[in-house]
């Protein structure tokens, strides 16, 4: 994940080429009160042996990391599967975390993004009224390898839910990638 203003090495930008207060270099609305610390632990979604989610598993895998100490999961970035998931399977992930991370005071983050703009931006919108919720996170759109101009519109597209917080994570092959 890459939070604004900042690159995956935790460096700062050099420069800062926003256009708005509230925007940094790529567009992204910085979201001030976002303030993420400690370790969130990237989780996998498990399958069963009949190639369903198996939620019962990834409850239990939550609540495992979350007893070793971190501070909140990550589900649906790219170790969780979500390219692999349709609508209702990422909806019981989401709600399955909601709950082990609810339930145990600890932050939550969900991969959101896609390649598509529109799409993304609905699950955005969709993730606001999760209990439990911290920050979706978007990436640079994959496969279409956008230039530049497009990673900043895709970028500078914000949820209009107000209790959206979104981060754009990178692609080291894609334009903009950190």
């Amino acid at each position: 994940m890459c939070s604004v203003g900042a690159s995956t090495t935790g460096r700062r930008h050099s420069r800062s080429t926003a256009r708005h207060p509230r925007e940094a270099r790529w567009g992204c609305p910085v979201v001030p009160e976002l303030q993420l610390r400690g370790v969130h632990v990237p989780l996998v979604t498990p399958f069963d042996e009949r190639g369903d989610v198996d939620l019962d598993a990834l409850e239990r895998l939550a609540d495992e990391v979350l007893s070793a100490g971190t501070a909140g999961v990550v589900t649906l970035a790219t170790t969780g599967e979500p390219t692999s998931l349709d609508d209702a399977e990422r909806d019981a992930v989401v709600a399955a975390c909601s709950r082990v991370c609810t339930d145990r005071g600890a932050g939550l983050l969900v991969g959101a993004g896609t390649n598509d703009t529109r799409t993304t931006l609905a699950r955005h919108e969709a993730l606001a009224g999760v209990p439990g919720v911290t920050a979706s996170l978007a990436v640079v759109p994959y496969y279409v390898r956008p230039s530049e101009a497009a990673v900043v519109a895709h970028s500078s597209t914000s949820p209009p839910a107000p209790r959206s917080r979104w981060s754009r994570t990178t692609s080291p092959t894609a334009p903009g990638g950190d």
